[in-house]
């Protein structure tokens, strides 16, 4: 899991604080779902980003005939893109968000979404596992949300700013 850290972290730990202190945990549950939609345009770009997922295989050096059985679709890549969620917590001792992806996902297909994120892996061939090959894929998982940060950074100040505000309000 990767834990990229945002500058404003502490303003939204130190907002946490405040509302637990001032005994507004409806303020709170306002701040997470305005850190929800802040986080919806990443969580949709990280769908498409499963749905778009490009792999190819490696040869084996020597090989004399390619594999050229086509395949028909299994729908692995909808169904990473489906387990794709955002998590928020605002109230907890370490507020966070966070972008998951495997969960519901059927034990056979627990471990794409990594694989699929890694450079090269390898796997069985039809499940045969006598015989292994290695595949190529593009990383998907971390670009959309490295590509909405800054966007994303500046809803979740705006939001903390409102929160702060109705808190000073009373």
């Amino acid at each position: 899991m990767l834990d990229i850290q945002i500058d404003g972290a502490n303003k939204l730990r130190e907002m946490a604080i405040q509302l637990r202190r001032a005994d507004k945990e409806h303020l709170g549950k306002e701040l997470g779902k305005a850190i929800k939609r802040a986080a919806e345009p990443t969580l949709h770009d990280l769908r498409d980003a499963a749905r778009a997922i490009k792999t190819s295989g490696v040869r084996k050096a020597g090989a004399k005939h390619p594999f050229v059985k086509v395949m028909p679709a299994k729908g692995t890549r909808a169904k990473i893109a489906e387990s794709v969620t955002a998590n928020v917590s605002v109230l907890a001792e370490n507020p966070r968000v966070q972008f998951r992806t495997g969960r519901g996902l059927p034990p056979e297909l627990k471990v794409m979404p990594r694989k699929f994120d890694s450079p090269q892996w390898r796997h069985p061939v039809m499940g045969n596992r006598d015989v292994w090959v290695s595949q190529r894929s593009d990383p998907w998982f971390f670009e959309p949300i490295k590509n909405n940060l800054k966007t994303f950074r500046a809803e979740i100040d705006v939001a903390l700013d409102n929160t702060r505000e109705m808190l000073e309000r009373g």
